[in-house]
């Protein structure tokens, strides 16, 4: 598929969403170790051509959330997509109370440091952070640790 003149749109994602998200992660080289226990009502999906071309997921962990999962398929890249979808979950985390995002990221730190984010010291993550499958066990040590206020 390329893409179309049909517009992309971001939904909120949903259960039935998980295959076409895990499809795209695993493409990208992502982790997907910890999918079947995500709660999808966190995760944003983006859409086009009626296929799912990107997604990205925030966990609420109090008053801060890891933000998670951010791909676009690799032929829909360099539109400024991840950036709107990035910009849609802020917006969102923002809106639910959400003081700050947390990430981890072994292939975008430049991306996200361009969107505001810091890198930080792994052990600087906040406790709520560091219990996530993400921290403890998915992302390897040289995952660069980043966070954003919000």
């Amino acid at each position: 598929m390329t893409p179309s003149a049909d517009a992309p749109t971001i939904i909120p994602a949903e259960a039935a969403d998980g295959d076409a998200v895990r499809r795209l992660l695993t493409a990208a080289d992502l982790v997907t170790g910890d999918l079947d226990q995500v709660d999808w009502t966190g995760f944003l999906v983006l859409c086009a051509a009626g296929e799912t071309i990107g997604a990205v997921g925030v966990e609420p962990r109090g008053t801060i959330g890891l933000l998670r999962s951010l791909v676009i398929a690799p032929e829909w890249q360099g539109y400024r997509l991840g950036t709107t979808l990035l910009a849609r979950a802020e917006t969102r985390a923002r809106a639910d109370g959400l003081t700050a995002l947390w990430l981890l990221t072994t292939t975008a730190p430049d991306f996200f440091a361009r969107r505001g984010y810091t890198a930080v010291d792994r052990e600087q993550a906040p406790a709520g952070i560091k219990t996530t499958a993400e921290y403890r066990d998915l992302c390897p040590g040289a995952a660069v640790v980043m966070h954003k206020p919000l």
